[in-house]
């Protein structure tokens, strides 16, 4: 029997820069892409600084964040779990 299995794992990765402000208060909104973060002190202009992030065991093998096993002709599912 030819089956699926689909994971979600988990990674990260730290990235250390300075920030032009004072203190966060000045930040008025924040995200993180593309390795990049992005930040405005006035609500409007945006800046970016490149984190370079570095990664240390990127991805957690051991320990999915879920798993979906499906029969691979039907497409109908098996089992499933959250963990």
């Amino acid at each position: 029997m030819k089956i699926n299995v689909d994971t979600v794992l988990s990674c990260g990765t730290r990235g250390t820069i300075d920030l032009p402000v004072r203190s966060w208060k000045s930040v008025k909104g924040w995200y993180v892409k593309w390795d990049t973060f992005r930040y405005t002190t006035d609500g409007k202009n945006w800046k970016g600084i490149e984190l370079n992030s570095w990664m240390d065991e990127i991805i957690d093998w051991k320990r999915p964040m879920s798993a979906h096993v499906s029969n691979a002709k039907t497409k109908e599912t098996i089992a499933s779990y959250e963990g």
